[in-house]
């Protein structure tokens, strides 16, 4: 079973977010350097830009078996709520 523990406060994250944006370090030493995993830190990271409007929200395109799926399920639907 894998190690869990309470989430990171937020200050917590945004001071380690300041530290690499103001000390020049690199995402793997600031990481190192709090005990934190660099993966964690890089996801911080990037939910920062995010909020700011720097970054994109994710976007994953369906694929054409998820969209014929998704279309088929609606065309049922609109049927169904016809009768």
């Amino acid at each position: 079973m894998p190690r869990t523990r309470p989430p990171y406060p937020e200050e917590f994250k945004r001071e380690a977010i300041e530290l690499v944006r103001l000390t020049g370090k690199s995402v793997r030493q600031v990481a190192s350097d709090l005990g934190i995993s660099e993966a964690s830190l890089r996801g911080w990271i990037k939910q920062a830009e995010r909020d700011q409007g720097k970054r994109p929200m994710a976007f994953r395109p369906m694929s054409a078996w998820s969209f014929r799926s998704c279309a088929v399920r609606t065309a049922r639907s609109a049927w169904s709520a016809r009768s």
